[in-house]
């Protein structure tokens, strides 16, 4: 048995209220349900999610793209608490960040993985950030 990804990047970007600059796409019932469909005539099976909020519900939309038979490869990190390449760290913020989001989404069983960077390392001169 084979398994091959075919992938979309499903984001939202924007600011919106209750101190978070990002929006989740995973908490809104709604878009998801608009999407998915669309998803479903791409043939899709997998997307990329790259900032959720672990303090928001996500029954629905995981649900949802289970269903549809998506599975879902998530950014650990968020626009404020991420590696930075041009100072990259791991602090307790980092960690905790990081541990909240495994943590929220191992239940699902479509939770496919995790992205811990995202561009980290994309010159010579910045490789020590994935070190």
């Amino acid at each position: 048995m084979s398994f091959n990804l075919r992938t979309e990047d499903f984001s939202s970007n924007g600011t919106i209220s209750g101190g978070t600059s990002y929006t989740d796409p995973l908490a809104d019932a709604d878009k998801c349900n608009r999407d998915i469909p669309l998803m479903t005539q791409l043939q899709t099976n997998t997307i990329r999610v790259y900032a959720v909020d672990p303090t928001k519900n996500h029954d629905d939309c995981m649900e949802a793209l289970q269903n549809a038979g998506i599975y879902v490869i998530l950014d650990l990190g968020e626009p404020k608490v991420s590696i930075n390449r041009d100072t990259p760290e791991w602090s307790q913020t980092t960690y905790s960040r990081y541990t909240t989001v495994v943590d929220t989404f191992a239940k699902y069983t479509n939770t496919l993985g995790f992205f811990a960077g995202n561009e980290v390392s994309n010159a010579p001169n910045n490789t020590e950030a994935s070190a």
